[in-house]
Parts: C-alpha cells; structure tokens; sequence
C-alpha cells in the first residue's frame, strides 16, 4: 500500500507479512489493529491516495517520494499531501502502529522449519545468491565466520571428497532412476491409477531435470534420489503455489553440520565404506550370537538392554534368571553390563509406542547354565575356596525324593534315602537345606539328552547331617541304633541323634526276604562301622560283620547283637591280616615264598563268615 500523507512514505506488506507479525501475540495484533483503525480515520477526514505496487517488500522514508512502478508514485507534492493536522496525526500513529508490528516479526526466531536447511533457492530476494527460511537452529552454535565465497569452495572441497568415495557414472545415475520409477509405479499390482502414475513421471522428471544438483545431493542425504518429490515440495519459492526449480545446496548448512558434529560427511562414509556398512564393525548380530549390553530399562515383561543397536534388545523376565523370578529387577539393575545369547532377531518389539517396529530378543539362560555348571565341576573336583556344601531350595516333594534347586538356578534331586529320615515331609516344600552332591551329569543336561524322569545333579541331605558323626567314627566300631523306620532296601536308623542308613546287603549274609520279621520300629539294635569317608560324611553300618556264621542275626538276633563287640574286633583283624598277606605277596611278581597264614582263635566257634 502506497500511502500519502504530509511525511512522504512507502509501506509495502503481504499477507503472509501480516500473519507472522500477528504471531507475535495477542498485544501486537491488537497494536496493529489499532493501527488500521487510525489509517481508516485519516481515510475519512482528509484526502488519501492509495494504489497496489508490485515490488518486493520495501520500506523507505525521506524527502522525496520513491518513484518505483507505477506513474501514481511519481508527481509534484501538492498532488499527494493534504489534509487537517488531525489526519496526519491518526495517519503517523498508524505507521508507527504497523512498523512496531513489522519489527517484531523480524524478531520472530522459530525452531522448527517447514523446509530442508540444507537446501536453499537461488535468487528468492534481490542481491542475495542463496536465501533459506530457517531462522534458529535446533542445535545452538558460535556465528559463522566464513563468507559466502568461503562456503562455496567449502562445499566443493566435500563434494569432491566424497564422489571419490561414492563415485556414480552418468549411467549409474541413470540406473538408479529407472530402478526408482519401477518402484514408484508399483507396476506390480493388478491395477494401476492414475495419480500413482502421475506422481511417478513428475518425480523422474524432477531427478532428470537437475541431475547435477541429485548427484551431489545424495552424497549427503543418501534418500534424495528415493523421495525427490519431498525434496522438491518441501522448499517452495517465494510463492507457496510455485514449486522452485533451481535448488542447490546450501553450503553454510554443510558446513555448520560438521562444525557442531566434529567429524566431516567423509569421515562418515568412510567409516560406513560408503554407507554400504560392509565392515566388520557393522555387522548385524546373528541369532545365537553372544552380545555384550547395559540394562537401560524395565516394563512388566522384562528388561531393555541397549546391545549398540538402532532400538533396545528385550530380555523377557524368564530368560532373565534359571531360578523363577516375579520380575526382571529382582536380579537385574539399570546400568547392569550382562551377557547374553540373541534368541531371535526379528521379534515383535516390546516398546509400547513403537508395536509395529521389530526387535532382538535376548536370552541369559543358556550363559547361566554353563557358569552354574562350572561351579558345580569346581566342588566336585575340591577346587580350593570352594565347599562341599550347598545350599538348596526344596521345590517339590515327589514320591521317589525332593526336588531341590541351586542358587544358580540349577534343579537336582535328594533321593528318599538321602532325606535323612524326612521323606515324604511335605513342610520341607520352601525350606534351604545344606546338602552334598552325590553325582551329577553335565554333558547329559547341557545337550538335552536326559529322560523325563532323570536328574542331572542328585544332592544328599543325610551325608551333610552324618558328616559331624563321621568325625568321630572307625572302622570296626560297634554303636548302639534305633530303628526309625523299615524301608524294602534298608532300614533308617538313628545313631547318636543323627539319621543313617544300614543297607539290606549289609544285614546279613544270607539272602533276607521281609525286614519287618527281623526288626520292629523304634527297636534298638546294634551296628558295626564297616567303612566311613570323612570328608563326605557317608558312614556305611553293617550287622553281617559281627555274624560268625552265615545267618546267624536270622537264628540267634540278641546273641549277636550281645558278642557284636568282640565279633566286629575279629572282623577287623581278620582283615587287615588279609591286607598284609597280599602286600607280602607282592602284586603282579611271582614269589616263591609261601603266603603269611592268618590264625584266629574262634573258641569253639569255627564256621565264621569271614
């Protein structure tokens, strides 16, 4: 609007000029409405000339008029100014209304942008060679000291660089447009329409008809040649209806970019071998691949763990721990470094906003397995600082034993006769016990290939709870017992407090059928040490070592259990005299020399079952 007043001047504005000083907020609008309203009365009280100018945004003050355009500008003053003081008031207030709103939308600074900063439109406003629309970055940086010209030989520099790097010949280029338009045509399906391949041909036009801008263009946005149009619709000229069809890269951008980045476009192809991503530090984990992680969250179903992928691998809460667990945070920490096996590569992601992304899911069992089964190999082989004593949770009580677990997760088995005297004891069920293994099978657990019914480690209770007696015990000594309880392989005794076992082929010499004819609950008996391993704790009784004849517990029980003392001395003596006739024999050396003759004196008792 060219508006005369006593004050030659010149405003010129837009819509879109009104609109963003309007967002200056609702005090500026109101200043600038005011200010229609003054220019509105001056329009009622005196003469006022106003005519459309076509010229970019101008403003100009002075003495004379700016003559531009049109004729109506031009002319002596008398023409244009006239009027009351009180016009030329209410015109003043509202230029000064207008230019308070016109300096504040050049203050205006917004973060975000509607446009690609890197890349600018030549010629959008008079003397300038490249103009962008970004006013802030979202990333804050010193001011740039480097001219225009400056930038440019900056740009070319990395432009240069990076073709060596990611050469592409005119036919590649070419190529890859067709290979693009293929795409883009969806030619594929069992139908076209008519908008797709509209779209289609104006996107190859668009990459055909600035090829040199597009080859330079990919180099630092590698998507260009996929999404020409966004490119292209992104950035409009100075008419939003227009497209601009003479883009180029805006220089300053690139290299603000690798200021704040500290490493240049090059570097970065070059690191990624010209973001094909074929090195060895980019390759992708394979399922059954072993990765190194930091715990970074947790949700109902288990952890995050951040392994250096695009988004979090998942570890589910029971692939967390062999031992069963409510929550992954009943054993893991943020911040925890862990180790684990990828399970699957491609599972449904677990992040709550990002359900139809794809995830790693990961697995800490197998890793566990193997370290709790290191521990179990180190106790038995009696490794130094380790113990022979475990401590075991009782999960189950089956009909053959309690099934019990490690604290490292893994199950075992304490059989019935290694209950001392507590099988079937259902209040065992959440109990800790102390207890010694007895065996276990390792290669069979680790490659699956033991039956239902089986165990891979059986622990005993009763040899932990022994080992005290073991202590003070020798072979060849008699000790007085209680019959606990009669079982078809054995009987359960207590001797001196402490639940043992005597073995069914350790009560006699004959072939025994029921133990309930021969001995009754709560009965006391005696029994004679036949062998004792004090480091285990295992005691082996016997009642066949103090028969003198086959039998005899069978025919004359009290008589036996009465001589059990002397009987079980002879036993002994008999024993170690056999011992050293063989080593007077010398193993495996022929000996002329006859063999030492043991002599017992039996009394009147000569058939002795030695």
């Amino acid at each position: 609007l060219k508006v005369s007043a006593k004050t030659p001047a010149l405003v010129w504005a837009s819509p879109d000029g009104w609109a963003m000083a309007g967002a200056t907020g609702q005090k500026m609008r109101s200043v600038a409405f005011l200010g229609l309203v003054a220019l509105a009365i001056a329009a009622v009280t005196g003469p006022l000339s106003v005519s459309f100018l076509a010229p970019p945004p101008l403003v100009g003050a002075g003495g004379d008029a700016l003559r531009r355009g049109t004729g109506a500008s031009a002319g002596s003053s008398s023409s244009h100014f006239s009027g009351s003081s009180g016009t030329q008031l209410a015109t003043c207030f509202g230029l000064l209304a207008v230019g308070a709103a016109a300096v504040a939308r050049a203050g205006i600074q917004r973060r975000a942008t509607k446009w690609p900063p890197s890349i600018a439109v030549k010629g959008e406003l008079p003397g300038e060679k490249y103009q962008t629309m970004t006013t802030k970055p979202v990333i804050k940086s010193e001011k740039l000291n480097i001219s225009d010209e400056e930038a440019d030989l900056y740009l070319q520099e990395r432009c240069a660089g990076l073709h060596k790097l990611m050469p592409q010949s005119e036919e590649e280029f070419d190529d890859e447009v067709e290979e693009n338009t293929w795409h883009w045509g969806k030619h594929l399906l069992g139908f076209s329409e008519k908008g797709t391949a509209s779209l289609t041909n104006a996107k190859n036009r668009i990459l055909r008809k600035q090829r040199q801008f597009f080859q330079d263009y990919r180099l630092f946005k590698p998507l260009a040649m996929k999404y020409p149009s966004m490119v292209k619709s992104m950035r409009k000229g100075q008419y939003p209806g227009i497209e601009n069809r003479d883009l180029a890269i805006n220089s300053k951008f690139v290299y603000n970019e690798e200021k704040i980045a500290g490493f240049s476009y090059e570097d970065f192809v070059g690191a990624t071998q010209g973001n094909t991503f074929t090195g060895d530090e980019w390759k992708l984990p394979q399922e059954g691949d072993i990765v190194t992680g930091q715990v970074v969250g947790f949700n109902p179903a288990g952890a995050y763990v951040e392994i250096g992928g695009k988004t979090w691998a998942f570890l589910p809460t029971e692939n967390a721990s062999l031992s069963p667990i409510a929550d992954a945070e009943d054993v893991l920490s943020v911040g925890d470094e862990i180790n684990a096996k990828i399970l699957e590569i491609s599972s449904e992601s677990a992040i709550p906003t990002d359900q139809d992304a794809r995830t790693i899911t990961l697995t800490m069992r197998e890793l566990l397995s193997f370290k709790a089964w290191d521990e179990i190999d180190s106790i038995m082989k009696g490794d130094e600082g380790t113990s022979p004593v475990l401590q075991v949770v009782v999960r189950q009580m089956a009909p053959f034993g309690a099934v019990a677990q490690t604290k490292s997760g893994l199950e075992g088995l304490i059989p019935n006769d290694h209950l001392a005297g507590r099988e079937g004891d259902a209040t065992l069920v959440g109990q800790t016990l102390s207890v010694e293994i007895l065996d276990s099978k390792r290669d069979a657990a680790l490659s699956g290939q033991l039956n239902p019914y089986e165990f891979a480690l059986r622990f005993s209770y009763r040899n932990y709870v022994t080992r005290k007696l073991a202590a003070d015990l020798e072979p060849g000594m008699v000790l007085e017992a209680k019959v606990k309880a009669i079982a078809p392989l054995g009987v359960d005794l207590e001797v001196n407090s402490y639940p043992c076992f005597l073995r069914k082929m350790d009560i006699s010499s004959l072939r025994l059928g029921d133990l309930g004819s021969l001995f009754e609950v709560d009965e006391t008996i005696k029994v004679a040490v036949l062998s004792v391993q004090k480091e285990t704790g295992e005691v082996r009784f016997s009642t066949r070592m103090l028969e003198r004849t086959a039998g005899e517990i069978l025919k004359d029980k009290e008589g036996v259990f009465a001589r059990a003392e002397e009987s079980a001395k002879k036993y002994v003596t008999v024993v170690e005299g056999f011992v050293d006739n063989v080593g007077n024999m010398g193993l495996g050396q022929a000996t002329s020399a006859e063999p030492k003759k043991v002599n017992i004196d039996l009394g009147e008792d000569e058939d002795v079952a030695f």
